[in-house]
């Protein structure tokens, strides 16, 4: 019902790299365990409330700190398909879609939404102005970004997947679990191998080749100049 939902997602890759720069595989599912995620997230969110806002921590209730959070990890798959179909699902859906407003006048709004322990579609009737409230707290305040990445898949660090990708294969390989194969369904994508003048990273795509721009009009034709290369301190116009 356009309620809040604030919730952070994050896609954690299945290994990392050590300190000779070699990539090192998750021995399961996951990088961390669940419970020692939830204990780590409870104890940094402590740390960094306290140490910010100390008015407010004090008036957390202490035993808050010592029940078992809940960190929800989900096993999700290996592949690019995998990611894009998880990062599809929130980074471009919006708070409600148009098919779900079903009918406005001068006061109030009617929708359909979903509820999710029922598993059924209900329909809320509320006014226009309380409609627009719960609409906006789903619009991300100003500079907030949606996406942000982190380690080795930061913009700086692109060069580093280019370096590890022969690595990361090889150690998915050695640790015996599946390797994604590309589904055949998909026609294949071939990429064009530039390297950026600035950075030499080799991870550029070309996606448009644009036209050379039109020559300029030529002089008027009682106005003729002749260049000389730049070693010659003489020039002349005719």
């Amino acid at each position: 019902m356009l309620s809040v939902s604030s919730c952070v997602h994050l896609l954690v890759t299945g290994g990392g790299v050590n300190q000779s720069h070699q990539w090192v595989s998750c021995k399961k599912e996951y990088l961390v365990p669940v419970k020692a995620l939830s204990k780590l997230i409870r104890g940094k969110f402590a740390a960094r409330l306290r140490r910010s806002h100390p008015d407010l921590f004090q008036q957390v209730d202490p035993k808050t700190w010592s029940r078992d959070w809940v960190a929800h990890s989900l096993h999700y798959g290996q592949g690019e398909p995998v990611v894009l179909n998880y990062l599809a699902r929130y980074v471009f859906r919006i708070a409600i879609t148009n098919h779900r407003i079903l009918h406005m006048d001068e006061t109030h709004v009617t929708f359909r939404y979903k509820d999710r322990k029922g598993g059924r579609w209900q329909t809320s009737r509320i006014e226009g102005h309380e409609f627009i409230r719960r609409y906006l707290q789903h619009v991300l305040p100003r500079g907030f970004h949606k996406v942000r990445y982190y380690g080795i898949w930061h913009p700086s660090h692109v060069h580093h997947v280019s370096t590890l990708r022969g690595p990361m294969v090889l150690a998915t390989v050695l640790s015996g679990q599946p390797f994604p194969q590309a589904s055949s369904e998909e026609p294949p994508r071939t990429r064009s191998r530039l390297k950026c003048p600035h950075c030499g990273s080799d991870e550029l795509i070309l996606l448009q080749q644009l036209p050379r721009p039109r020559a300029r009009s030529p002089c008027p034709p009682r106005c003729t100049v002749t260049a000389y290369p730049a070693n010659n301190n003489s020039h002349s116009n005719r």
